[in-house]
């Protein structure tokens, strides 16, 4: 249960961050050690990271998650960077939270996954978390929903977890639920939003989603030594990776879960990709999201499982159990450059990503059946 006035000490703090007022915060950290359970070296560390900028004493913390009291309320300041429009924007930022949902993949999935990867990389956990208060790149409509750990700005943030904000996440499916429904036909529509929507497991399934997807970037060569090669500076190679990510995530639940829970996690996939990452506004010219999204529909174009009829698109199957015909030609794509970046350099792998591109006619389908039924909803979407 949250003290309200461990809630109201914490958004004073976030306040004066936000005006600058950066020094001399020691007496609302002391407020916070005393209505809280925190660990009291991390609100040390942390109180310290703010005042000197250096943001490095947060590292063992975060891998720790010391971040998240004993009773569970979460609360991370530092900096945190986005890539949008081929633009890096650093930002301080600063989260207030319930943690409440946490997933970590089963000894199968990593199996599989190993059979994929050389490395050794572990995989991330992912946190779920309700918001309660939020300043800077995080939280809100202006801010990201799910949070890498490598975007925050401190040394070892790499090996902690990835977060994932419920409330945000609630949110942004109810407009991606709307999306959905001005893009497909009622029948395919229905088909999709029936499982991301389920009252008492859509949030599950959406959770769950991410952490697949999170396995799909750690197969291949590596997403860590990707990442510490400056591979993803061209926002083309962080696109393919997305779309990549996406495909081996289909391999990793056909293989470990059953077919009714792989169906569910398909159609919260397109409802995330086509209702809600395909508008954003850097549109296929430079967003890495919309890029992905878009390269996802033209496997299902090209491969005959998705159609338009009637100005809207379609998946000619009958029910959800058959919705992984729908995804097929991008999963095998995926696992076949996946086992190529194996044996491969990172110039080699560079190479092979530009050979994924996007069609100019795939592009003018996205603008007039995907993105013009859906343009205004999501202006203040990042």
């Amino acid at each position: 249960m949250l003290n309200m006035e461990l809630r109201s000490t914490v958004e004073s703090l976030f306040r004066r961050i936000q005006n600058g007022e950066i020094t001399d915060l020691q007496a609302l950290f002391k407020k916070i050690d005393g209505l809280g359970d925190f660990d009291r070296s991390y609100l040390f560390d942390l109180n310290n990271a703010i005042e000197g900028n250096n943001w490095n004493l947060l590292g063992r913390h975060f891998q720790n998650e010391n971040f998240i009291s004993n009773d569970g309320i979460f609360l991370i300041i530092a900096p945190y960077r986005v890539y949008r429009s081929k633009k890096l924007i650093e930002q301080l930022s600063g989260l207030l939270g319930i943690a409440t949902l946490v997933d970590e993949q089963s000894e199968n999935v990593s199996t599989y996954l190993k059979n994929l990867s050389p490395t050794n990389e572990d995989l991330t956990k992912i946190i779920g978390f309700r918001r309660l208060s939020s300043f800077g790149a995080v939280g809100g409509p202006l801010g990201e929903a799910f949070l890498v750990p490598n975007a925050w700005c401190f040394k070892g943030a790499e090996n902690g977890p990835a977060l994932n904000d419920l409330t945000e996440q609630y949110a942004r499916i109810n407009i991606a639920s709307w999306c959905i429904t001005q893009i497909f036909n009622e029948t395919t529509s229905n088909m999709l939003l029936n499982p991301v929507l389920d009252p008492i497991d859509g949030i599950s399934i959406r959770n769950r989603e991410f952490q697949f997807h999170e396995a799909g970037h750690f197969s291949g060569y590596g997403f860590s030594k990707k990442f510490n090669q400056l591979f993803f500076q061209d926002h083309l190679n962080r696109a393919v990776e997305e779309w990549r990510s996406d495909g081996v995530s289909f391999y990793l639940m056909e293989k470990s879960i059953n077919e009714e829970q792989f169906s569910k996690l398909i159609a919260s996939n397109i409802v995330l990709r086509l209702g809600l990452d395909i508008h954003r506004p850097g549109g296929t010219d430079s967003d890495p999201d919309v890029i992905a999204s878009s390269l996802m529909l033209q496997d299902m174009l090209e491969s005959g499982n998705c159609i338009v009829e009637d100005n809207k698109l379609s998946f000619p199957i009958k029910n959800l159990s058959q919705l992984s015909n729908v995804v097929s030609r991008q999963k095998e794509r995926a696992i076949e450059l996946t086992i190529f970046e194996r044996a491969s350099t990172i110039n080699e792998i560079n190479s092979k990503y530009s050979e994924v591109s996007l069609k100019t006619e795939t592009s003018k389908l996205v603008k007039k059946f995907v993105r013009a039924p859906c343009v205004g909803l999501h202006v203040l979407l990042r």
